[in-house]
């Protein structure tokens, strides 16, 4: 009876631990797949005509004309003294 079970736990063990390894081998491959696309992406966007609408769209930096005004209005002296 014991042996029965000790072979069971064995190979519900077995089946766990190899669905695992699936998986991990299964996502694996996901993540490399989406890597790509993305590296492909990348590769399009610098390369193509998308990559100059999204520059014309999306600016890389803001621009910000920065006006700066100096004061040239001077004070006016009296010097006119009555007596």
């Amino acid at each position: 009876m014991k042996r029965m079970i000790k072979q069971k736990i064995n190979l519900a063990t077995s089946w766990v631990l190899s669905v695992r390894k699936r998986l991990s081998v299964t996502l694996i491959l996901w993540i490399n797949w989406c890597l790509q696309k993305v590296q492909h992406l990348h590769k399009l966007m610098k390369s193509g005509r998308i990559n100059k609408v999204v520059k014309k769209t999306i600016p890389n930096e803001p621009k910000i004309k920065k006006t700066i005004t100096k004061s040239t209005t001077t004070k006016k002296k009296n010097t006119t003294s009555t007596k």
